[in-house]
């Protein structure tokens, strides 16, 4: 399944902060899921109303708000007055092409990315934007469609002795990034496999559609390349913020949540570089086969230069061409030119040339 292709809606001419949702709606009605907990309880409610999400920022509890569409503007404003976030981040939120990116305004940190869903038959097929806005202990995600990766941590806040239902919104939002991002390790290891299998088949010469196939791959490592490493640089950030309520125990799982983005950029690097090289020797095995076909067919011209001289020269309309009178003749003609032929490639033989 090859990767879709949105058409983008502009926002030319409009003011900086102008609230316009580029994407597609694929969703009817806007979906809501707060989840507030601590290390001894927790309280999961759908499709709370404003008032209730803005009281969860004053709460004894940590909340983790994901809402799921973002073609209801308004909406999306309003929870963002709510959580005093600047117009330009609303903006952001809501331009679904915008490049992955790290926002930190001493109380907030935010962080809009890629989210990867693998796929066995495309692995870059199933791609969507998200954000996660964390405080001091409260965690905002938006995404465009249901469906996400964050599964594992749901279940995780199920289960009380877990480490994140002791930990503060700094950790969910630690362990929201690092799930997109082991994902997105899923999904280079599923493209290496087809890099792989690429290459055996190259070097056995069994590929078909090999140049399709090559180009399509460098496509999609592209496409990796742009979506990933600019999550490096967020994790880097991420790591090195100074708001007050970053807890310290956090901070070494954010140094693997770096070292984490920095192999997916390393190991979509490798993959890029051996595309490259693929492709390089493709045409170099494409121009020696090339080079074999026109060296033989040269060779045979050039044995039959000297034949087709002869051919010519007794094809002559000459009355008095004494050879033409011998009764050997015929058969001395036909032989010297087969020995004339073998010599030749004897010759071309000797000198390595076939």
């Amino acid at each position: 399944m090859a990767r879709k292709r949105r058409q983008k809606k502009h926002k030319l001419g409009k003011a900086p902060g102008a609230l316009i949702y580029t994407g597609d709606q694929v969703i009817d009605k806007v979906q809501v899921q707060q989840i507030d907990f601590n290390e001894t309880d927790i309280t999961v409610t759908d499709n709370p109303d404003l008032e209730t999400l803005k009281a969860a920022r004053e709460s004894n509890t940590v909340s983790w708000i994901n809402i799921v569409g973002l073609h209801d503007v308004d909406y999306i404003a309003a929870v963002g007055q709510a959580y005093d976030l600047h117009p330009l981040l609303i903006e952001d939120i809501l331009n679904i092409h915008h490049r992955p990116g790290y926002y930190d305004d001493g109380a907030i940190i935010a962080m809009v990315l890629k989210m990867l869903t693998p796929d066995k038959e495309d692995p870059v097929s199933n791609v969507e934007q998200i954000a996660v806005i964390c405080g001091e202990n409260f965690v905002l995600s938006f995404q465009e469609r249901p469906g996400d990766v964050f599964d594992p941590i749901r279940e995780r806040l199920i289960r009380p002795t877990t480490k994140i239902r002791s930990r503060k919104a700094d950790y969910l939002a630690f362990a929201l990034i690092d799930a997109i991002v082991d994902h997105y390790l899923v999904a280079i290891e599923e493209f290496g496999e087809k890099v792989e299998e690429l290459e055996e088949a190259l070097m056995e010469g069994k590929a078909e559609r090999i140049l399709e196939l090559l180009y399509k791959y460098k496509r999609d490592i592209n496409f990796l390349r742009k979506v990933v490493r600019p999550v490096r640089e967020i994790a880097v950030q991420f790591e090195k913020t100074d708001v007050g309520w970053l807890d310290d125990a956090t901070v070494p799982f954010l140094k693997d949540l770096v070292d984490h983005a920095e192999y997916s950029a390393e190991a979509i690097e490798t993959f890029r570089e051996t595309l490259n090289d693929l492709l390089n020797f493709y045409h170099t095995q494409s121009a020696n086969k090339l080079n074999d076909i026109l060296m033989v067919l040269t060779i045979f011209s050039v044995i039959f230069i000297p034949l087709s001289f002869l051919a010519g020269l007794y094809g002559t309309n000459f009355e008095f061409m004494a050879e033409l009178h011998f009764t050997w003749s015929w058969p001395a003609f036909i032989g010297l030119e087969v020995i004339i032929a073998l010599g030749m490639l004897y010759f071309f033989r000797k000198k390595g040339w076939l």
